[in-house]
């Protein structure tokens, strides 16, 4: 990414595209687009807002807390 200008811009990405499952394999096109559109950024309510020139939202992410599963005890 870069920050210039107070204009956010993403470099065209690029991914292997191997063995993914068609409707991943879009969601991924999808979100890449979404990315290479991007001009502002913002927080909001504790989520990165991502927008094009025009102010339209393009994404909206929340950073989730992983669910942490108990590993089995190996205790007597």
């Amino acid at each position: 990414y870069a920050f210039a200008h107070g204009r956010l811009s993403f470099e065209p990405l690029a991914s292997t595209r191997m063995a993914c499952e068609p409707g991943v394999r879009q969601a991924e096109s999808d979100f890449f687009a979404a990315l290479e559109r991007t001009v502002h950024a913002s927080l909001a309510d504790g989520e990165l807002v991502l927008a094009d020139a025009a102010g339209t939202e393009l994404l909206r992410i929340a950073l989730t807390a992983p669910a942490i599963q108990p590993e089995e005890s190996s205790w007597s």
